[in-house]
């Protein structure tokens, strides 16, 4: 938990608190709660800005708040995690809808059809 308030980069805290939610240590969800907040605000930008074109290093940060809200999920089990979680599942963007998929630990319909391409792919099917 110390880690996670004094690292500096968001990759960093990410690793950090999803260590933290796999644990399910009651104790840190106050410490990732304020992350949750900061990526939740940031997220309101889609309602001005709408969906930008690069998900993965544009302004919203969809991946942080995905993750964040699903080891909150993991730890407390909350009905409003899931739900803002959820929310995301319908989201036009096919990325954003596997990492909300991917933070429930739900094989939706995105990750389903991933996991089948991949499959094709490699020639395991």
């Amino acid at each position: 938990m110390e880690r996670l308030v004094r690292c500096g980069s968001d990759f960093s805290r990410l690793n950090y608190a999803q260590a933290l939610g796999i644990a399910r240590d009651r104790r840190a969800a106050a410490v990732i709660l304020p992350y949750y907040n900061k990526y939740l605000k940031a997220m309101e930008a889609e309602a001005v800005t709408g969906v930008p074109d690069n998900v993965f290093f544009g302004p919203i940060p969809y991946h942080a708040f995905l993750s964040i809200a699903g080891d909150l999920f993991k730890i407390e089990g909350s009905e409003e995690y899931e739900q803002a979680i959820r929310k995301y599942f319908d989201h036009p963007n096919e990325q954003v809808r596997y990492w909300a998929e991917h933070a429930l630990g739900t094989e939706g319909p995105t990750t389903a059809k991933r996991n089948a391409d991949y499959r094709n792919k490699r020639g395991n099917r």
